[in-house]
């Protein structure tokens, strides 16, 4: 390792990181590659918009209101009054991540997004950074957590029980969210490779609990990577080596040292870039099931087929999956099981798309409807080896006889409208023109100067600067 750090003489993880994060120029990023995070930001924004209503939400809000007092200098998507730096990390990101409709990144079956555009966007407010400088910061967060969730952790059935399920992306969500706030706070290497170091000790991953009982988890890894930032940036050192030491996070959370995928992926730094793969969701589901349900309907449309008129519906995926289906069956079933435990059932929303050509994610509301219950008895789930967590093939069988089948293994990316997408800002009292605006800021984002501007787009208007009442 260099002098600045000077712990050993191999570089850490950590420092590996640490110096990829500071690194990293904005010019340095493709084109592509900004245009995708720039699609992600509106993406994120349009789910927070989404979840604004809901009870959570308004908890999380009140919650941040009280630690936050009167000495708020961040805004609150959606809503008027200001917040602490880390008060409105928290909440922002319970509002992107309150839906099922947060992107994801697969294999790794992780969701960078909502614990690295809130990071950013604040933290961005706050430093009154430029939108280079929030794009770039946003790519490394993602790039950070991508390379350090080996899809074996996530997919492995020799891993303990439960810990497939979540944990990973919960441990180690963690890691994106100081990545982005170090590069926001132009932390030095060494301080950056200390934010990290904290991160480590800041990461959940128990999991004693429904989906919906998790619903805080990543706005709380969120909030704590900003303040493993904050600390290192005051000069608190960190262990370099808590990622991969003999008690780090890989040892103690997944019973084992670096892997083939995580050291490779190392050496990719800078030349692949982790969010130019990551997928967009329009169902309320887990990524990894959006394949098998738009199979299911694309065959339901084109054979202008109805729930009377399945006779059975074979889903098959791959065998790393059963693991996974079995623990979420075992969740639904159990009193607890509610509303996201049934988005995150593929047995369910598959059903619930057969019931009513439509994403499934309508009949969570009613787990009781007759026509599911009985098209989850006309449902078969198998599982084939040697396919990848992403395939999925569905065969229909109709009551007269006929089979239609379809079948993908990636992920078509869904285009869409960015002020179309964004228009549920209106049920905030975000008017027209602060919606169209924001759009426009942000498809010019690398020419924006302060990201406050593009924060007063997302709170009310209290005139009529933006067009609003």
């Amino acid at each position: 390792m260099t002098g600045e750090a000077g712990f050993q003489d191999t570089p850490t993880i950590s420092w590996r990181l640490a110096d990829y994060l500071v690194g990293l120029r904005y010019e340095d990023i493709p084109e592509l590659v900004t245009v995708r995070a720039k699609e992600l930001l509106v993406n994120q924004l349009g789910v927070a918009f989404r979840g604004l209503a809901s009870s959570g939400v308004q908890q999380a809000v009140q919650v941040a209101h009280e630690l936050s007092g009167v000495n708020g200098g961040c805004s609150v998507i959606g809503h008027r009054g200001r917040v602490g730096l880390l008060e409105a990390v928290f909440v922002n990101s319970f509002m992107m991540s309150n839906d099922g409709l947060e992107d994801g990144l697969m294999p790794q079956g992780i969701n960078p997004g909502v614990v690295t555009h809130p990071v950013a966007l604040a933290l961005g407010e706050q430093q009154k950074a430029s939108g280079r400088e929030l794009l770039t910061a946003i790519v490394v967060g993602y790039d950070v957590l991508a390379r350090l969730a080996d899809p074996e952790w996530s997919w492995d059935s020799d891993m303990p029980d439960r810990l497939v399920l979540y944990r990973p992306a919960h441990v180690l969500a963690v890691f994106g969210a100081a990545a982005c706030a170090a590069r926001m706070l132009k932390l030095s290497r060494e301080q950056a490779m200390h934010a990290l170091g904290h991160a480590g000790q800041a990461g959940m991953g128990v999991i004693e609990a429904a989906p919906e009982q998790l619903i805080a988890q990543h706005p709380l890894l969120a909030r704590n990577g900003v303040m493993a930032a904050l600390i290192a940036k005051a000069g608190l050192a960190a262990a370099p080596t808590i990622i991969e030491g003999e008690h780090g996070v890989f040892r103690s959370y997944f019973l084992r040292g670096v892997t083939d995928w995580v050291a490779a992926g190392l050496t990719t730094l800078g030349a692949e870039f982790a969010i130019a793969q990551t997928e967009i969701k329009r169902h309320a589901t887990s990524t990894m099931d959006v394949i098998p349900i738009e199979l299911t309907l694309r065959l339901l449309e084109a054979h202008s087929l109805t729930a009377s008129s399945v006779a059975t519906v074979e889903v098959v995926v791959a065998d790393e999956r059963l693991l996974r289906e079995l623990i979420r069956e075992d969740t639904l079933a159990r009193s607890e099981g509610g509303r996201m435990s049934r988005l995150e059932s593929l047995r369910f929303q598959i059903a619930g798309a057969a019931a009513d050509r439509a994403s499934g994610a309508g009949r969570c509301e009613q787990p009781s409807d007759a026509e599911l219950r009985a098209m989850l008895d006309k449902l078969v789930l198998r599982y084939e080896p040697d396919r990848s967590p992403s395939y999925a093939r569905v065969e229909i069988v109709t009551v007269d006889g006929e089979r239609h089948s379809a079948e993908r293994e990636a992920h078509v990316q869904p285009s869409f409208d960015w002020s179309q997408w964004l228009a549920s800002g209106a049920r905030a009292g975000l008017s027209e023109a602060q919606l169209n605006g924001l759009a426009d800021c942000i498809r010019n984002l690398e020419h924006l100067p302060d990201v406050s501007e593009l924060m007063t787009f997302l709170v009310p208007a209290q005139d009529n600067r933006h067009g609003h009442r």
